[in-house]
């Protein structure tokens, strides 16, 4: 997607889609080929910064890009007090994929302990009754 990246930004801007469309893009092209591109500083990015925690620094306090709203992380990657200390209240969200075909609700509920907002998996009920579990705990509605 790197390639066409510039392509992609004008199509979204071209739609006025901006604020319906994230693009997950890595550490070095928010740095290197988003200042390039025209309408770039539009569009809203998800950065995969997967296991690599040295990039939070980099991104928060070199880049500063403010359309950069999430950042996804590997489900195995050990956070600590990383999302609740450093992202959340930068503004950022923490995102992470179960790609396990089996994956319980309790590891998908684990990867919400551990601070991330957003848990995707290729197990729809399990993946359900985990936020529903989460959110009723938390006292969100709908749970």
């Amino acid at each position: 997607m790197a390639t066409d990246l510039p392509r992609i930004v004008e199509q979204v801007l071209d739609s006025a889609a901006q604020d319906f469309v994230f693009l997950e893009i890595d550490t070095i092209d928010l740095q290197t080929r988003v200042p390039t591109i025209k309408g770039g500083n539009s569009v809203w990015y998800l950065i995969n910064v997967a296991s690599n925690l040295a990039e939070v620094d980099t991104l928060l306090e070199v880049i500063k890009n403010p359309r950069a709203f999430m950042y996804e992380f590997d489900p195995t990657v050990q956070m600590g007090d990383l999302v609740a200390r450093r992202l959340n209240p930068a503004g950022i969200r923490s995102f992470t994929y179960e790609d396990s075909p089996t994956a319980s609700e309790q590891q998908l509920r684990e990867h919400y302990a551990r601070g991330h907002q957003v848990v995707s998996a290729n197990t729809v009920q399990a993946l359900v009754q985990a936020r529903q579990a989460v959110n009723q705990s938390r006292g969100v509605s709908p749970p």
